[in-house]
Order: C-alpha cells, then structure tokens, then sequence
C-alpha cells in the first residue's frame, strides 16, 4: 500500500505559532496517518492535523530564532529552503523530522534527486513510530518513501517552501471475517 500526505504552510494569514512565522498543518485522509497522527491512522480514525510544533517547525513554536534563506555562492544560492525543527532555513536536508514535538515520524537518508526554484524531490526511508503500545515504549517501523517540496513563497525567513508532499510503501495485515457478517 502506498501512504501519501501533504503538508502545507500557507505563509500569510491563518495563525502562526509566532507572530510573523508561517501557520503549518498537515492534514491526511480518513484512515491515513501524517505526522503524529500515526497511531490514529494505524487504528483506522479520521483525519490528523497538527500545528507547527509538531511538523519540522516546532522551533517556531518555542521561539527559536530563524536564519534567513542563505545568499551568495553557497550550494544552492537563491533557491528556496525548508524550514528544520530547530527554525533553520535548509537546502537539500539528509533527514527530516515531521513531528517535532516527539520525533515519531521522520526522514531520513534523503538523496535530493532535484530541487530548483519551484519543486525539489528526494527519495529515502520514511520512520514512523507505531506507539504500540504507547509512544514511548512503541517501535519505529521503516519505509521507502519519497518527498516532494513545493509552492515557495517570500517569507520574511527567506524564500520557503510551503508544502510537502510525501508517500511511503507499507503493508498492512487486515484480519479477514471467518464467518458471513449478515444473518
């Protein structure tokens, strides 16, 4: 089964965690987990929608100050960054954590076959915590998956990145009925 989610920041409007930093969610279908959401979606609920400090933005939510969008002849000079959980401005990140706030879904070993001025896209193992049977004492699981970054806008942090994109491949065990469920 293929598992995809998509993160948005819309820079402007909708609430921030602090004042002037872009509003995160992440949002994922019915029976679908994204970011901490993980638990919920592998019990088969709605849908999951975290705030910043749990998105790869959880220094916005503690106050981290954030470092402008690099300049200059530096590896990708005038494209657009992503913003890590420590609120620095990235370009071309081996890992990345969705979930800030707890660390139970992430990237990592992420090879950034491209990443321009509108897109960038990489491959890598998606880690998901299964919190079975709590968070703490859970098990991380990992996937192939892919990430794809989009939508950038002018932020006072630089040039951003809005949205992320990603999937990752799973199977998923569904129990069977052993008898007919209508009399």
């Amino acid at each position: 089964m293929v598992e995809a989610h998509a993160l948005s920041s819309p820079v402007a409007g909708r609430g921030a965690a602090v004042a002037g930093a872009p509003a995160v969610t992440i949002s994922a279908p019915a029976g679908r987990g994204a970011g901490g959401g993980e638990r919920r979606a592998m019990r088969g609920r709605g849908w999951a929608v975290v705030g910043a400090a749990g998105l790869g933005l959880g220094g916005l939510a503690l106050g981290v100050g954030l470092t402008p969008a690099l300049a200059g002849s530096a590896p990708g000079a005038g494209l657009p960054r992503v913003l890590d959980c420590a609120g620095k401005a990235v370009y071309e990140p081996s890992s990345y954590v969705l979930a800030c706030a707890d660390a139970n879904t992430y990237f990592q070993s992420l090879h950034w076959s491209s990443w321009t001025a509108g897109t960038a896209s990489a491959s890598g193992t998606y880690v998901a915590n299964d919190c079975q049977p709590s968070c703490a004492a859970g098990h991380f699981h990992k996937y192939p998956g892919t990430v794809r970054l989009s939508l950038p806008k002018l932020t006072p942090y630089g040039r951003l990145f809005t949205q992320m994109r990603y999937s990752y491949t799973t199977t998923v065990v569904y129990p069977l009925p052993q008898r007919p469920l209508a009399g």
